[in-house]
């Protein structure tokens, strides 16, 4: 089986890699970047690993291929991208993430050239919102190790699942 980054996914003709995914130039007035994409999915392709590749979240790509098997879909059935994006009715500046829409968008430019680049990310729940309003980035770390927070490790422990003090880098760590 072909890992993700070596398979050929097609669009219209045009090679996979021409599919838009993550960055966009915003014209001035523009509030939808990016462009429906259809690829045929090839045996042992999973929606998850799809998803992951094209920088969309597992919802999405759900939404948009009802009653195609997340784990096992089939060989060469045809799958839409869902890479079409309206872009969050704010000041296009920074960071923002999009609870809604389950997107972070991040705006770099000025009045005559603006980027946008867009990735899924995970929202709260009911029991643990995400906080809103006005943040500040202070530090950024490379492959951090996860302190697993008390609340987090003791709902955990009353399913059973007993969570280790930290997560290490690597494929287990949620961050």
């Amino acid at each position: 089986m072909k890992s993700v980054q070596e398979k050929s996914w097609f669009f219209s003709g045009h090679p996979e890699k021409a599919i838009e995914r993550n960055q966009f130039s915003v014209a001035k007035g523009d509030d939808v970047i990016g462009r429906l994409a259809v690829i045929r999915l090839e045996k042992g392709d999973t929606l998850p690993d799809i998803a992951r590749h094209f920088g969309l979240g597992i919802n999405a790509i759900s939404a948009a291929n009802p009653g195609v098997d997340v784990w096992v879909p089939e060989a060469g059935e045809r799958i839409i991208l869902p890479l079409s994006f309206i872009l969050p009715d704010t000041p296009r500046k920074g960071i923002v993430v999009n609870l809604a829409s389950m997107r972070l968008f991040q705006f770099k430019g000025n009045n005559k050239s603006l980027e946008v680049s867009t990735y899924p990310v995970g929202v709260g729940t009911e029991e643990r919102p995400t906080p809103t309003g006005q943040m500040h980035v202070y530090r950024k770390t490379t492959r951090p190790t996860w302190h697993v927070p008390a609340s987090i490790a003791a709902d955990h422990r009353k399913k059973g699942d007993i969570l280790p003090a930290e997560v290490r880098p690597g494929p287990e760590n949620p961050l």
